[in-house]
């Protein structure tokens, strides 16, 4: 699927509004398969807390799974300051930006400092320079809880060990007391960007679970 909206190459949306957020992607996905096709959708961060909006409002959501998902209202747990890249790209010094944008990685995005390769920082400095909607303030939020609780379907929850924006086992408990199934995961030695830093584990983990919570008839 495209990136979300007022993200990569994608159109903003009028509103900065999760509403507007969720809408236009329903939209999308009407688009690409029907409004009744029956989907498993997954989310990570801001991404995690649209897709719960999304499974809160369609129908044809078969199953949920939310990567260290924003908006859950509960204390994070940060390792330090980010530092503001924007001057240093105004004045094309791409030494003060290269540095900056590995201090914001190492202290935001990841836990172990060999994972900070090239390619996560070209994919971290891209998301970056192409992000046009502001979602902090939504992030911060704590919708989370009351969207999952519109959501009865089967839903997975996973965390880096390290995540920053978490706690996880508290978050995750909080969390859980909802109406459907729901199972908890704490992926070891990762960082918030867990797919990304433990790649093998959480494409492991995401395969069998949508595979166990599809029925034979929805699998393509």
């Amino acid at each position: 699927m495209s990136d979300l909206p007022g993200y990569g190459d994608s159109s903003l949306p009028a509103d900065h509004t999760l509403e507007a957020m969720v809408a236009l992607v329903g939209h999308s996905l009407d688009r690409l398969v029907g409004p009744d096709a029956p989907v498993g959708v997954a989310g990570f961060s801001f991404g995690g807390l649209v897709a719960a909006g999304l499974s809160a409002e369609r129908s044809a959501i078969s199953c949920l799974a939310l990567l260290g998902p924003a908006g859950h209202g509960g204390e994070g747990r940060p390792k330090g300051e980010l530092r503001n890249w924007k001057p240093a790209l105004e004045r094309e010094d791409w030494v003060e930006f290269d540095a900056a944008m590995r201090h914001n990685l190492m202290m935001h995005m990841l836990h172990n400092v060999n994972s900070l390769d090239t390619t996560a920082l070209a994919i971290h400095t891209q998301s970056c320079l192409q992000t046009r909607f502001h979602s902090k303030r939504i992030s911060r939020s704590s919708q989370l809880p009351q969207l999952m609780e519109r959501y009865t379907g089967p839903v997975l929850l996973a965390w880096g060990e390290h995540d920053v924006t978490a706690h996880p086992h508290s978050t995750a408990s909080m969390l859980m007391q909802r109406r459907g199934p729901c199972t908890s995961v704490v992926v070891p030695r990762s960082g918030h960007w867990v797919q990304y830093e433990a790649a093998s584990d959480v494409n492991s983990l995401l395969l069998n679970w949508f595979d166990q919570k599809f029925s034979p008839c929805q699998k393509t």
